[in-house]
């Protein structure tokens, strides 16, 4: 073979050589793209496998929410229900027991306004002796009288009633207990509104048997009388009877028969 023939075929050979490797470059590029496009469509799937997903977290946060303000409100409404219940139920009993005081206070007016219209002591009325025995001492208060006990003379107020100790006390007409205490001078006394201004007064008394803010008739027990105090010593046991006319003292004896 010549210098000439070797070169011709070196030069094709390496033509041949060329066109391998220039059909095995195409091969091998086309492979790889066939092979990409998977890889490709799989990304895309796991983005919206993610993005599908994280709708559902979402939806699901989103319908947790909703369930959550739902009771929320659902709550608020029952408690204020509730509270609204129980407003209602206080205002009721409060209406019942305003009613309740409002009866009550207008019983109380009533039955006050009835003592009033039935305690109607005049000048023209009578009274009862409220026991039976002697005048110790006459009402004087104009002039004075001689106390023998304290040994001096002084005014009168009242009318002094002989009457031994335990002897029964009445009412000598009818009257509303005003007070019941313990005078020094008089010891226990009873106080009764008559009407119209005027009070009895009933002193040296025991066993009282009436309360104040108690309505007596004429004739009922007021208690009995008592031991005589240091002041009565000498004149001896005896009620303190007096009669009085917007707080001054009257003559018990112009209303006794």
């Amino acid at each position: 073979m010549t210098k000439k023939q070797r070169t011709i075929r070196i030069i094709v050979n390496s033509g041949l050589l060329v066109a391998v490797l220039a059909l095995g470059i195409t091969v091998y590029q086309a492979g790889t793209k066939d092979e990409a496009v998977p890889q490709e469509i799989t990304e895309n799937e796991e983005r919206e496998t993610s993005f599908f997903s994280e709708e559902e977290d979402n939806n699901s946060v989103n319908m947790e929410d909703s369930q959550t303000t739902e009771e929320t409100t659902d709550r608020e409404e029952t408690e204020s229900q509730t509270k609204e219940q129980e407003t209602e139920a206080d205002e009721t009993t409060s209406t019942s027991v305003d009613n309740v005081e409002a009866e009550e206070s207008a019983n109380t007016e009533i039955d006050t306004s009835s003592q009033q219209a039935e305690l109607n002591f005049t000048e023209d009325s009578l009274m009862e002796w409220p026991v039976n025995g002697s005048i110790l001492m006459d009402y004087s208060p104009d002039k004075t009288t001689y106390f023998q006990t304290l040994d001096q003379y002084r005014i009168n107020p009242a009318l002094i009633l002989q009457a031994d100790p335990g002897t029964q006390v009445s009412a000598a007409a009818d009257g509303s207990v005003y007070s019941v205490y313990d005078d020094p001078v008089i010891g226990t006394t009873v106080i009764m509104e008559l009407g119209n201004g005027y009070q009895a007064v009933y002193g040296q008394l025991q066993d009282v048997t009436v309360a104040e803010g108690e309505t007596v008739i004429a004739g009922s027990p007021v208690g009995c009388v008592a031991e005589p105090t240091k002041y009565y010593e000498k004149e001896g046991s005896n009620l303190y009877f007096a009669l009085k006319k917007d707080g001054e003292p009257v003559d018990p004896i112009v209303y006794l028969p």
